[in-house]
């Protein structure tokens, strides 16, 4: 099956992270920041990151720090950098951090989890808008198993 992917350009991306944030905060179900989390690293990123915090009914009284990274592509497979990128970075997190970091690499709003493969990551779907995105986000928590 082929999908078509579109490159979102860096405003709408932009704006539909900022969005899903804004829709996220509204149902107050953690904390949610939008940030530039790479630049601390000295990587000059154009979209921001998207950081949830979920409540701890959510997260078992465990503090989860749900980091999402949406990455513009216009190709079916998420190119080996980036997958390569997102496995260093999210090391580096937990280093500095805990293990209680869950990363995620989004590809125009598909998330890929603790992929251990450094390529061959295929999104499944896009994400055109927040609620899409809002909706993926929900997706992921449900995945770990922290709305259980």
């Amino acid at each position: 099956m082929t999908h078509s992917i579109s490159r979102l350009t860096e405003d709408q991306a932009v704006s539909i992270v900022r969005d899903a944030a804004q829709r996220l905060k509204q149902e107050e179900i953690g904390e949610v920041y939008v940030q530039p989390i790479l630049q601390q690293m000295g990587v000059n990123e154009g979209v921001p990151n998207l950081v949830f915090v979920p409540n701890a009914e959510l997260s078992k009284n465990i503090k989860r720090v749900f980091i999402l990274e949406f990455k513009q592509t216009d190709t079916q497979t998420l190119p080996d950098i980036f997958v390569a990128n997102a496995n260093q970075y999210k090391r580096w997190l937990q280093e500095e951090n805990t293990d209680h970091i869950e990363y995620g690499l989004a590809s125009n709003g598909e998330i890929v989890t603790d992929s251990e493969r450094e390529s061959n990551v295929t999104p499944i779907a896009s994400v055109k808008s927040a609620d899409e995105l809002v909706e993926k986000i929900h997706d992921w928590v449900r995945q770990v198993g922290l709305d259980k």
